[in-house]
């Protein structure tokens, strides 16, 4: 499987772009009612399980700048404030619009970590650009 990495700077106003792709097509999500991110600590598999909800968590999703473009952008100095430091993340990516009410949990091929499987992210913190 293969996995990206990516660097969410506390406090700083970095984003996270997740091109969402299917059949190598980009698809306009800019129609999303709802986003939300599952994450698992990787250095603490006994830590609970964080659900980051774009209806509780506004600030860190926005599908409405380039997601007409397939872009699903997360603010990672938004993202970074609600985590651990110097954790790692595995985390699961569902989609939800008028169709998918239920929400689709993003299984699909793309360019930024969908693997075909499942969507494999890992966040990384930092502060001030050094890796914690």
């Amino acid at each position: 499987m293969d996995t990206i990495t990516e660097f969410a700077y506390a406090g700083r106003d970095n984003s996270i772009d997740i091109k969402l792709l299917e059949d190598g097509v980009f698809q306009d999500i800019s129609g999303l009612t709802k986003a939300t991110l599952n994450l698992q600590n990787r250095d603490d598999p006994a830590a609970a399980l964080v659900l980051l909800d774009s209806n509780l968590h506004p600030g860190i999703f926005d599908w409405t700048s380039r997601g007409s473009e397939g872009i699903l952008q997360l603010n990672g100095g938004t993202l970074a404030t609600t985590l651990a430091v110097a954790a790692r993340y595995n985390v699961r990516l569902t989609i939800y619009d008028a169709v998918q009410t239920q929400g689709l949990v993003w299984t699909h091929e793309g360019t930024t970590g969908c693997t075909g499987t499942r969507f494999d992210l890992r966040v990384e913190l930092a502060v001030d650009g050094i890796a914690a």
